[in-house]
């Protein structure tokens, strides 16, 4: 007996093919021996066990070999055809043997032929076959095909669609050793709140609370498993990294560093710079959701002043345009209000990348809320001028009465201070 228990003998099936004769089918006109053929069912086995050790697994013999010595051959894939090195039969016997264990993913059948020879190297028995079947075995762990990057808005409604994971597994399908089970195992940075979520049977990544929050988080990185048998303890696993950015939305107001500013001018000086000021906005920079537009609602009346933002520091430059004259107004307040170029509650121009399918916003909010006011304060400051005479021309009557003596005055003509119009002094 071969060293096996004899529960490892039950699990196989051991084929022998024996070619018979049909008993006396010879007649008086035909002297030919008549053969049946035989169906015969297909062995199996399991891959990865060694089989080595048993006597054999299957038997070819002719009816013959009873009266004469032949001898066997066996070709088909396994034996003699890739995948080579499988099967081997005895020359002599007609045994068949498993030499190493098989691999249902290289391949899971095959038709072996035996035949049986006589001395002189001519066919007794043809074509006798040996069907196999290799058995799955769950020796293949799922393997996931890569995600991409993906992307999904701020503030996006729970259930909303961010990109699927896929794992693929060799063993055979619609079998449990393939049936794969989606699971998040790990979300990074994680400060007590799951955002996502994925779909245990199609490995749908979706977002599990609307609290997404671009300014809190800009991006997470979340581990994937797939585990076969369904997630069972037994079964093999793998584990896939996913990227996700938080795209932004236009849930910030800008606001200035303070309530109320003050500047100076020089009276009759201009076009200059007269003030830089500081828009705030927490939302992503260089999109228009960041970008701060001002606009002088009050006070420039005249059109004297006008505001420009730089789009890359987002600081708003107020301009004086048309000189101011002291003397017609020596202070002037203005009120500035800021608001985005984006509307609130809308995407940012970087727009959505990556595999995160159709990204669509339903937060914020399409009015526009009310606008806060600003006061700057500008004092025009006085800039000493030379006198003047007032007015320009001055017609003077001289008399002709030639009694009067020379030099003699004829009139007074004097010039005026421009800043308090008293008559100037200590000028020639």
């Amino acid at each position: 007996m071969f060293p096996q228990t004899s529960l490892a003998l039950s699990l196989l099936l051991f084929l022998t093919v024996q070619i018979l004769s049909t008993g006396d089918c010879w007649t008086s006109s035909q002297k030919q021996r008549q053969k049946r053929e035989w169906v015969v069912p297909p062995i199996r086995f399991k891959e990865n066990v060694d089989y080595s050790h048993l006597p054999y697994v299957g038997k070819i013999r002719s009816d013959n070999d009873e009266t004469m010595k032949l001898h066997y051959t066996l070709r088909g894939p396994g034996a003699d055809q890739p995948p080579v090195g499988y099967f081997v039969v005895d020359t002599y016997t007609g045994l068949v043997h498993i030499i190493r264990p098989l691999d249902r993913e290289e391949r899971q059948y095959y038709t072996l032929i035996g035949t049986a020879w006589y001395s002189n190297k001519t066919i007794a028995e043809g074509n006798i076959k040996i069907n196999v079947v290799v058995e799955d075995q769950n020796d293949n762990s799922p393997v996931f095909i890569k995600p991409e990057r993906s992307s999904i808005y701020e503030g996006s409604p729970v259930g909303t669609f961010i990109t699927q994971v896929v794992a693929k597994d060799a063993d055979e399908p619609d079998t449990p050793h393939t049936k794969i089970a989606y699971s998040l195992i790990k979300q990074e940075p994680n400060d007590g709140t799951l955002f996502f979520a994925v779909d245990k049977d199609n490995g749908i990544i979706y977002v599990k609370s609307s609290t997404l929050d671009r300014e809190e988080h800009s991006s997470f990185v979340l581990t994937l498993q797939a585990a076969d048998m369904y997630g069972s303890p037994e079964g093999n696993s793998a584990t896939a990294t996913v990227f996700i950015d938080i795209l932004d939305v236009n849930d910030n107001i800008p606001t200035l560093e303070k309530d109320e500013f003050s500047a100076s001018i020089e009276e009759n000086e201009a076009p200059v710079e007269v003030l830089r000021i500081q828009a705030l906005d927490n939302d992503e920079e260089r999109t228009d959701n960041w970008l701060a537009e001002f606009e002088i609602v009050s006070g420039n009346e005249d059109g004297r002043f006008s505001i420009e933002t730089d789009p890359k520091t987002n600081i708003g430059v107020l301009y004086l345009n048309k000189p101011v004259d002291f003397e017609s107004v020596s202070d002037m307040n203005l009120n500035l209000v800021v608001a985005n170029k984006a509307l609130p509650g809308a995407p940012g121009a970087a727009g959505a990348s990556g595999a995160g399918g159709q990204h669509v916003f339903f937060g914020g909010s399409s009015s526009v809320p009310e606008q806060k006011k600003y006061l700057v304060k500008i004092s025009v400051k006085n800039k000493p001028e030379s006198p003047k005479f007032r007015p320009k021309i001055k017609p003077i009557s001289v008399s002709e009465n030639p009694l009067n003596s020379f030099p003699r005055v004829i009139d007074t003509y004097t010039a005026t201070e421009e800043d308090t119009g008293k008559t100037a002094e200590k000028v020639k």
